[in-house]
């Protein structure tokens, strides 16, 4: 414990080196979404918890920084990051459409995406990606697995955009969809929520096909360089200094490479 707060110490001092520019216009916001196990409520103590929240907490922390961190609705962080200045969300996936529109500052956790059906619809082949221009899919307003899709060839019409993945699961399930398309992570934890089996119920038909997707701690484009600096020293600092690889063994999961 002591050679944790030791190394905390001092990479706090590193940050305060690193932080003579003047600080910007707008405070310093965090946000994330509902994404279990890495950013989610507690529902017995209420508080933050998960993988990426605690590497998050870890650098604000360790900068001296008591920021709160916001647990919103994806779309509303998402938006939010996109126009505010010193904005810091998590747990955001880089891809080749967002590269320049974040400043990137280290992952957090790797995911796959999925097209996943009823397991009852066997009348559903999906050989190619192009075969789903057949069918109404269910998707998470300014998601990976949308951008996937649009950037794809998947129709703007075939595309039914809602605020949460339990309300894509949920049409799945009334019949108003043919499929959902969600990550691992988020496919997992509303199942989790509305207490189905996925191995009983759903099927996966077609797993994307991008390799090395990554879930991101990020700021926002329109934060200072000063300060973009700042949390990408934070975050190979506390790589180096085996700080990471701590909270990745608490969650029993491997740490997550930039390369």
């Amino acid at each position: 414990m002591r050679r944790n707060q030791t190394t905390l110490i001092l990479i706090g001092f590193l940050f305060c080196l690193l932080s003579e520019t003047p600080s910007a216009t707008e405070p310093l916001k965090v946000v994330t979404e509902e994404m279990y196990p890495l950013n989610y409520r507690d529902s017995s103590d209420g508080k933050l918890k998960g993988l990426s929240v605690e590497i998050a907490k870890t650098m604000l922390s360790a900068s001296g920084q008591l920021v709160p961190i916001q647990l919103l609705p994806w779309r509303r962080a998402y938006r939010m990051a996109l126009s505010r200045e010193n904005t810091l969300i998590f747990s955001l996936v880089r891809s080749p459409e967002r590269e320049s529109l974040f400043h990137w500052i280290g992952p957090v956790h790797s995911l796959n995406g999925y097209l996943i059906a009823l397991s009852t619809r066997d009348d559903i082949q999906l050989k190619t990606l192009d075969d789903a221009n057949r069918y109404q899919i269910a998707t998470i307003s300014d998601y990976y697995t949308e951008d996937y899709l649009l950037n794809r060839g998947i129709k703007r019409d075939k595309l039914e955009s809602v605020p949460q993945g339990v309300q894509a699961i949920k049409m799945l399930l009334s019949g108003r969809v043919d499929l959902i398309a969600l990550s691992d992570v988020n496919f997992s934890q509303n199942i989790r929520k509305l207490g189905l089996k996925p191995e009983l119920n759903f099927k996966k038909k077609f797993k994307f096909k991008s390799e090395n997707v990554k879930l991101y701690l990020a700021l926002s484009k329109r934060t200072p360089d000063h300060l973009v600096k700042q949390f990408r020293a934070m975050y190979r600092q506390l790589e180096a200094s085996g700080e990471f690889d701590r909270i990745y063994r608490k969650y029993n999961l491997n740490t997550v490479s930039a390369q």
